[in-house]
């Protein structure tokens, strides 16, 4: 019998990085799916252990059964049932405020306090709003790399106060909707890759959960969503920094009044 290392744990985050964009993909319009399958089986392999996902997990199997749905889907069919479930009239809503029942402004303000103190600002051209999952995902994917680099740096203040953000953003949105995201989809796509994709997201929460402390899948508030607000195009937008004004970033804090660590009195 061999028994492997432990992951590194400054690696793992990178690992964990990979999978959270790898899941922005498959819920991103198809032809990035098909993008990110293309990745080679000896990296996928790579990428799970980096992750520190066990042999015996289930997203071991999960991810190269994933990959291969993603490259033997009918592309057409895809793009009809990604369009059925997250475009228009949805059958499965794809964005945070369909799920919580709070302030829609409060939320899409508190997410846009996140996304400006790390100077993020989600893909344009892709029409997403800030409470999408595939924005929230992107997000989280980046602070992941952030709070690994900042171990390589030696930077324990950077460090400490980039794992509360992480935490906070899991426990007060992604964490608050992920379940109930889950089980109705579910239930309204019979298609290999979304389902495939589902069990993806749980297995990198749980990944998440064991390195932040949180609660697990099982235990998240998994409604049904029959009662889901779709949105209404309500012009709640983030009016992110532009890329030249570095006066706007606020590294590693947040303002006031969001859920982030502030430096303000």
């Amino acid at each position: 019998m061999t028994i492997s290392p432990p992951p590194d744990p400054t690696v793992a985050l990178f690992g964990l990085a990979d999978l959270t964009l790898l899941a922005a993909e498959i819920f991103s319009a198809p032809h990035r799916a098909r993008v990110a399958a293309s990745v080679p089986a000896a990296d996928v392999a790579s990428l799970v252990a980096a992750a520190g996902v066990g042999p015996d997990d289930p997203l071991t199997r999960t991810l190269p059964t994933l990959l291969a749905e993603i490259r033997a889907t009918d592309a057409e069919r895809w793009q009809g049932e990604h369009t059925r479930l997250f475009d228009g009239p949805v059958a499965c809503p794809i964005n945070e405020t369909a799920y919580v029942r709070r302030d829609k402004g409060v939320i899409i303000a508190d997410l846009c306090g996140f996304y400006r103190a790390f100077g993020f600002e989600p893909e344009e051209e892709t029409g997403e709003k800030p409470d999408h999952l595939v924005t929230e995902l992107e997000f989280l994917a980046m602070v992941l790399a952030m709070l690994g680099q900042s171990r390589i740096n030696g930077t324990p203040e950077t460090t400490e106060v980039t794992r509360a953000a992480i935490r906070s953003f899991l426990d007060e949105h992604l964490g608050d909707w992920i379940a109930s995201f889950c089980e109705r989809i579910r239930q309204a796509s019979d298609l290999p890759v979304h389902q495939g994709g589902l069990e993806l997201l749980r297995g990198l929460w749980t990944l998440l959960a064991a390195e932040f402390d949180l609660t697990s899948f099982d235990t998240l508030n998994a409604t049904p969503g029959e009662e889901a607000i779709v949105d209404d195009g309500t012009p709640y937008e983030c009016d992110l920094a532009e890329p030249d004004d570095e006066a706007a970033y606020v590294p590693l804090t947040g303002p006031r009044g969001s859920s982030l660590p502030s430096a303000q009195p």
